[in-house]
């Protein structure tokens, strides 16, 4: 199913960079992506979310070992050289330069999501979920100001209300 979902996404990045030389996609790719947008990015963090107990369940060392070496490092490679490729005029100390402006902010804000799954770990998840809708009904939305409260997509660190073993029924785990 991960596979699945970035294939999808694969196939929509190299499908839509076309458009930026003015190759023009045919409209059944087109449909096929769009058809295909609700489900890329958020199966993605779900199955994240999903696999995310195990991982929580390590010392806070190798939890953060785990995500500097598999998320941040290629983060920041990658955005050097996809910077260097592209010619972003930021300087490294610009915060612009590092909040995913670029294809990589999958990468920033699930490493974002991680750190605060692990930092809200003993927190009920309810909690999680009640504090996280409330956020996202309130929250301004970037460029458009402040808007009333009303329906819009809730975003959840991974694993908070998804997490699939004993903890999702209320049991605490009996781990060494």
């Amino acid at each position: 199913l991960r596979g699945c979902a970035l294939l999808l996404d694969i196939i929509l990045h190299s499908t839509t960079v076309l458009e930026r030389f003015d190759v023009e996609r045919a409209d059944w790719v087109r449909h096929v992506n769009d058809s295909f947008a609700p489900f890329r990015i958020p199966l993605l963090i779900f199955l994240s979310g999903l696999l995310l107990s195990a991982s929580i369940a390590k010392s806070p060392e190798a939890y953060f070992s785990g995500k500097i070496r598999n998320i941040a490092y290629p983060y920041v490679i990658w955005t050097f050289i996809y910077a260097a490729l592209i010619g972003i005029d930021h300087s490294w100390y610009n915060p612009k330069f590092w909040i995913g402006p670029t294809y990589l902010w999958y990468l920033f804000f699930l490493l974002i999501f991680y750190t605060i799954a692990y930092v809200l770990r003993d927190v009920r998840p309810l909690i999680v979920c009640a504090i996280a809708l409330a956020g996202s009904v309130l929250a301004p939305i970037p460029g458009r100001g402040h808007r009333p409260p009303g329906p819009r997509r809730v975003v959840l660190p991974p694993g908070r209300g998804l997490r699939a073993g004993p903890r999702t029924a209320g049991l605490r785990s009996k781990r060494p």
